[in-house]
C-alpha cells in the first residue's frame, strides 16, 4: 500500500532507502518539490512531497530479481523488435 510522506528540507530522498530500516525497503514514487510558501504567519521552507511503501527486507530480495528479469526482457525485447525492423517510436507507452 503506497501512503504520502513529506520531508522538512529541500533534499530529495532516495528513490530505493535499504538503510535506514534493519526491517524494511522504502520504496518511493512521485516526487513532487514544494516551494517555500507561508501558511498564515508560519514559514514552510521548500521540501519534497512523495508517495512510499514499506517492503520487509526478505521480500525485496524477490523483488530485486523480478526487476532485474524485467529489465533484462525488454532489452531482449528491443533487440527482437530490432531485428525484426519493428518501429517502436510510434507505439503508446504504458
Amino acid at each position: 500500500m503506497w501512503y504520502e510522506c513529506e520531508n522538512g528540507n529541500s533534499a530529495r530522498p532516495a528513490d530505493v532507502d535499504t538503510t535506514s530500516s534493519q526491517v524494511y525497503v522504502y520504496v518511493r514514487r512521485n516526487f513532487e518539490f514544494i516551494p517555500e510558501h507561508t501558511e498564515g504567519e508560519t514559514v514552510i521552507p521548500g521540501h519534497y512531497r512523495w508517495e512510499e511503501t514499506k517492503i520487509p527486507k526478505d521480500a525485496w530480495t524477490i523483488c530485486e530479481q523480478v526487476i532485474a528479469q524485467s529489465d533484462e526482457l525488454d532489452t531482449l525485447t528491443e533487440i527482437l523488435y530490432t531485428m525484426m525492423g519493428v518501429n517502436t517510436d510510434d507505439e503508446p507507452e504504458d
